[in-house]
């Protein structure tokens, strides 16, 4: 993996997301940063589900 692109994302996470958005838009898929890309994505999944089962009990302590 490029040091390059590990340095871009412990510096600046929004150029970072950017650079992975353009990657793959390009469909250059060997330039992707995978390791982290993967993580980021789990971590949104999860997130996701987190908020859902926040609005689900707040949804039912107001039906309560």
């Amino acid at each position: 993996m490029d040091d390059h692109i590990i340095n871009l994302y412990d510096t600046d996470f929004l150029i970072w997301v950017e650079r992975q958005v353009k990657l793959l838009r390009g469909r250059q898929f060997d330039q992707l940063d995978l390791d982290h890309l993967t993580d980021e994505i789990a971590d949104m999944g999860g997130q996701i589900k987190r908020d859902l089962r926040h609005r689900l009990d707040l949804l039912l302590m107001h039906l309560l």
